[in-house]
């Protein structure tokens, strides 16, 4: 019964924070209506990038935003705003079918899309790590994700991230049972949405060489990619130069996605260059930390992942999805994917691993609240006092205290990596195998010979590894 509660509370929560929100204050303004726009400019072969484009197919039936006529006349709209938004030309074919539709039709569904996605998402986690419908676990896992921060403003502005994440679950739930062209054909859609997103689960599919995922979602990812230039025939100087340029507004000093001191919306962000800047104060110096740091956890992450063992699929995945926040441009949004690493640690059954996973789940426990916005919502109405924001840990530490827990749990799930591969027998080669397949046929002498030889060389292997035992399972 406390269970049932437990999900309901939560499940209130994210009602009142998610599709209330996007059905009051997201009618007039979110984050779906630039990139709609932005669409059926494609659809006309207008400029999807053009400042002056989008504010003209803006919804007609949707409130009229003074404040971006007013941007767009000073040309500060791309720098303040972020609109156009700065998704990809590869996402606006797959937005075409909302784009004939009035802004009335199409608001309370897309509102209906993120929800049943936000759904799947949640229970496709659950299915992937085996949560059973009688494991008090798996109610656990249902009442936290509904209650987690991320999804409730993502559903709220209508972020295409919600989609994304459903799209990359269902992915995985689909490879796991051999489904792998539609899970490839739905990783690939997700790169086309979000590719700071979808390409790192597409990635993740090419270094555990699962080519026919892999290879699916790379084709389908060209494939809508190059409708989307092609729509414009040979040439990209319709588009290219608006694109650069918005790039440059919105990413340049104290523009809305500058991670320095000039934006004071930074603390929205994820990407680690944030925070490192609270502390170094350069940005060059911010972005170049960030970068060394990414590299060599990926290759970490690289080297462990090639040593192959079973029933860690969610584990590697939930540490790729974790790194991918830290080296580029994420929002508080984008901390959706963090519902991976929650759902590891739900699934930890082995008594010697509930430690790291209650260590995850402690650093996942900000994402609960927003918590940077609620900070300087209080300190800018002063309910903190001037003389503990001014602090230099203020900025430094408690402010970015989001991407510090990204960090936090990239490493600690790195280190869950290296304790499951604790053990393990090194594969042997796939000459050794191709040679007992050789062997096990009627060739007489000749195959007993190369039986023999293939033995001795795979002993030899295993025992250069010095171990033996199987692998331990999370």
């Amino acid at each position: 019964m406390l269970l049932f509660l437990f999900v309901a509370l939560f499940a209130t929560e994210f009602l009142v924070r998610g599709p209330a929100r996007f059905l009051g204050s997201g009618f007039i303004f979110n984050d779906f209506i630039s990139p709609l726009a932005q669409s059926k400019a494609w659809v006309g072969g207008a400029d999807p990038y053009s400042p002056q484009e989008v504010l003209r197919l803006w919804p007609k039936d949707a409130a009229h935003v003074d404040f971006l006529s007013r941007d767009a006349a000073a040309g500060t709209m791309a720098a303040k705003d972020g609109v156009p938004s700065p998704y990809p030309i590869s996402c606006f074919p797959l937005l075409a079918p909302f784009s004939r539709a009035p802004w009335s039709t199409i608001h309370p569904a897309w509102l209906a899309t993120n929800f049943v996605c936000a759904l799947l998402l949640i229970g496709g986690l659950a299915s992937f790590a085996e949560l059973s419908r009688n494991d008090r676990r798996t109610y656990i896992f249902w009442g936290l994700a509904l209650g987690f921060a991320p999804l409730h403003t993502a559903v709220a502005g209508g972020n295409l991230i919600v989609v994304v994440g459903a799209c990359v679950v269902v992915a995985m739930c689909l490879a796991k049972h051999n489904h792998e062209i539609m899970a490839g054909a739905l990783l690939g859609i997700a790169a086309c949405l979000k590719p700071p997103v979808g390409l790192v689960f597409l990635a993740y599919y090419f270094f555990s060489r699962r080519w026919r995922t892999a290879l699916a979602g790379a084709a389908v990812a060209i494939l809508v990619a190059a409708a989307a230039v092609l729509r414009y025939g040979l040439t990209v100087a319709q588009w290219v130069p608006s694109y650069s340029a918005n790039i440059r507004e919105m990413f340049g000093a104290a523009g809305i996605n500058d991670f320095s001191a000039a934006n004071y919306l930074r603390f929205q962000l994820l990407n680690l260059q944030m925070p490192v800047y609270s502390v170094v104060g350069d940005s060059h110096a911010a972005s170049l930390i960030t970068w060394s740091i990414t590299g060599v956890l990926v290759l970490w992450w690289t080297v462990l992942l090639m040593r192959r063992t079973e029933g860690q699929e969610l584990l590697d995945l939930s540490t790729i999805a974790t790194i991918g926040l830290l080296p580029v441009y994420h929002r508080f949004v984008d901390a959706v994917v963090l519902l991976l690493p929650l759902c590891f640690c739900l699934k930890v059954r082995v008594d010697k691993h509930k430690q790291i996973a209650l260590v995850i789940a402690l650093l996942l426990l900000p994402f609960l609240v927003p918590g940077a916005s609620l900070l300087a919502t209080l300190a800018d109405s002063g309910r903190i006092p001037s003389r503990v924001t001014s602090g230099w840990w203020w900025n430094a530490a408690v402010m970015p205290h989001e991407a510090w827990a990204v960090l936090a749990v990239a490493l600690v799930l790195l280190y869950a990596m290296s304790l499951a591969r604790q053990g393990e027998v090194k594969p042997e080669p796939r000459w050794s195998h191709d040679l007992l397949r050789l062997a096990s046929s009627p060739h007489g002498g000749f195959a007993t010979s190369i039986r023999a030889s293939s033995n001795s060389l795979s002993s030899l292997d295993i025992s250069a590894t010095g171990v033996a035992g199987p692998p331990l399972h999370l």
